[in-house]
């Protein structure tokens, strides 16, 4: 019943304020296509935003999805590849400069964040998801990389939009049952900050 309330009240207050908030975002791309995002008024759209981000390598669409508080946390594998980095100091300005350089430094992504849902929490005006992503990232010299892992993911509601506060790797998965574990996007940062970028 709060949900309803607010998302009405949200709805009131942007239509005096003469936006429109049910209208996705569509920055242009320079072969005349468009990105287009989803609005950000449920915790969903701020992930699939970042789904899309992933595959068109935008960064300013992964910048507007990131709360001012953001945190990442590794898997232990993670943690491994970096022995003795400060993963508490991972924040939004570290996890933008990490974006940018995955983005200038790939060939292409195709992204899968919700391969397999887990579970929701939502309450109020934090809501709490559980997923397993499958990402294939494609490297400058044509080599492909398959990310895949159990992620918990939490939001905010950040001003009048959803976004995401943190990024949980819970642990490595597998395409098939019993077969090689791949690793997490986690260890593409851990590659970042190993490189002196984090």
């Amino acid at each position: 019943m709060r949900r309803i309330a607010y998302i009405s009240a949200l709805t009131f207050l942007l239509a005096a304020a003469g936006g429109c908030f049910f209208e996705p975002r569509a920055p242009e791309l320079p072969a005349g296509q468009q990105i287009v995002y989803l609005n950000q008024s449920l915790p969903e759209n701020v992930w699939e935003n970042i789904q899309t981000s992933l595959r068109f390598t935008d960064a300013s669409g992964y910048d507007s999805q990131i709360g001012e508080e953001f945190i990442y946390e590794p898997d232990s594998a993670t943690e491994s590849m970096a022995p003795g980095y400060d993963w508490t100091n991972w924040n939004r300005t570290l996890e933008l400069a990490f974006i940018n350089d995955l983005y200038n430094n790939v060939n292409s992504i195709e992204a899968n964040l919700r391969f397999e849902e887990i579970y929701t929490e939502w309450e109020g005006s934090r809501a709490e998801l559980r997923y397993t992503y499958k990402v294939d990232v494609t490297g400058s010299d044509g080599s492909v990389v398959t990310y895949m892992a159990e992620v918990e993911v939490e939001f905010i509601i950040e001003g009048a939009e959803w976004v995401l506060t943190r990024w949980y790797d819970v642990q490595q998965e597998s395409e098939t049952e019993g077969g090689a574990l791949n690793p997490t996007l986690g260890s593409l940062r851990a590659a970042f900050a190993l490189s002196g970028g984090g």
